[in-house]
């Protein structure tokens, strides 16, 4: 029989068997966890917490040195500010202990208090518009000072000079910006929460994993928002 350059196939020979590829953990641990698996439901609560009322010092209505209304319009377009030069309108600046604000309403400076005061804050100052806020405040906890330090040395943290004995964060909005934080009660949507129609716990579900690395994992996939 001549050679024709073409390999013969035994057709009674057993077919290959398919490879079978295993999917990463993850992905098996987020199926087990969708709402096929589990049947989890994810959904935000709103519940009465404890909040903070940012309102007016003074009966007035006189702010403090430290926040003096500005309307200028953000240009998002215009250069960065030059190293030591005026801040760009718009500008949010935020560290360890510090908040500056520029052209910024009221509501932003409320978002950027509520994580120093660990309680949502909301707005009840009734001012419009924008304003600049430049707010310093020693912070409650404040790593431990250098062995031999004199009690009246700034700390430094982040490479900026923190104060041991500077105002607390209430005291400054209040001598600072005339502004108070007024503990109260209001209605706060909070994060999503879990349940499941299973009857077993969801930690004896999940085993090994926690609840938050397994949520982590399965909001990071693409397909648990299209499902």
């Amino acid at each position: 029989m001549p050679r024709t350059g073409l390999a013969l196939i035994d057709s009674t020979s057993p077919p290959r068997p398919k490879t079978v590829r295993r999917q990463p953990t993850s992905l098996r641990c987020c199926r087990r966890c969708s709402p096929s698996g589990f049947k989890l439901t994810f959904h935000r609560d709103t519940r009465e917490l404890s909040i903070f009322e940012l309102q007016l010092a003074r009966a007035d209505g006189v702010l403090g040195p430290k926040m003096k209304k500005n309307e200028c319009v953000p240009d998002l377009n215009a250069p960065p500010s030059a190293p030591g030069g005026p801040p760009r309108c718009g500008t949010i600046s935020n560290g360890f202990g510090r908040l500056t604000l520029i052209a910024q309403p009221i509501s932003v400076m409320a978002q950027f208090l509520a994580p120093s005061v660990n309680r949502v804050v909301v707005d009840r100052t009734r001012l419009t518009g924008n304003y600049d806020v430049d707010l310093t405040w020693t912070p409650d906890r404040l790593p431990p000072r250098p062995p031999g330090a004199p009690a009246d040395q700034p700390i430094r943290v982040n490479g900026e000079d923190i104060d041991p004995n500077g105002p607390s964060i209430f005291t400054a909005v209040r001598e600072q910006l005339g502004l108070k934080l007024e503990s109260a009660k209001g209605l706060c949507r909070c994060w999503p929460s879990i349940t499941s129609s299973s009857r077993r716990p969801i930690n004896v579900l999940l085993g090994p994993w926690s609840l938050a690395t397994v949520v982590l994992r399965c909001l990071s996939r693409p397909s648990f928002f299209a499902t």
